[in-house]
């Protein structure tokens, strides 16, 4: 099993995450099936926040929410934080699973959280404790098929230029 260093990132396939982060992969994708993406149709994002109260971990989801005036779009890790905050449970976030699906060419790529949301991530490593070893993974739905997964860290997230949010986002071959 692949395991998570601080400011550090892997690209693994879903063999190589512990059953764990198999899971959340499995609860992000469920959630990127919900997202309403239907009048920009451009990204269909679905995440799980990793909570840990209590040395038990559960995963909270969200999903983007498009709508006609791009200004009131709701990003999901938006979506996700509220869902945490209306359970009290912000204070126990640890990571993030994001599954996302590119619907305009090129599809094959990982998406990241934009800066706005890696802001929002800051916020709640900082309450959590956590800082820079708040664990990201990013997969593309192909993730059950083979397909590659990043694993990575909030710290390496903000420091690694490879890891730039793109609203195209980026190929997984780059990241090596």
């Amino acid at each position: 099993m692949t395991t998570l260093r601080r400011n550090s990132t892997h690209v693994v396939t879903l063999g190589q995450l512990a059953p764990l982060y198999q899971t959340s992969l499995d609860e992000a994708e469920q959630a990127r099936k919900n997202a309403y993406s239907g009048i920009f149709r451009r990204i269909s994002v679905g995440i799980v926040f990793h909570v840990l109260v209590e040395e038990k971990t559960t995963f909270v989801p969200g999903s983007n929410l498009e709508h006609p005036m791009p200004q009131l779009c709701s990003c999901a890790e938006l979506i996700g934080i509220g869902a945490m905050h209306s359970q009290s449970l912000v204070d126990f976030a640890v990571g993030i699973t994001v599954v996302a699906l590119r619907q305009v060419p090129p599809r094959d790529r990982l998406i990241l959280p934009c800066d706005t949301c890696k802001s929002r991530l800051v916020q709640l490593a900082e309450w959590s404790g956590v800082g820079d070893d708040f664990k990201i993974i990013a997969a593309h739905p192909d993730y059950q098929k083979g397909g590659k997964i990043l694993l990575t860290s909030l710290g390496a997230l903000l420091r690694d230029e490879r890891l730039r949010y793109s609203p195209e986002g980026i190929d997984r071959d780059m990241v090596l």
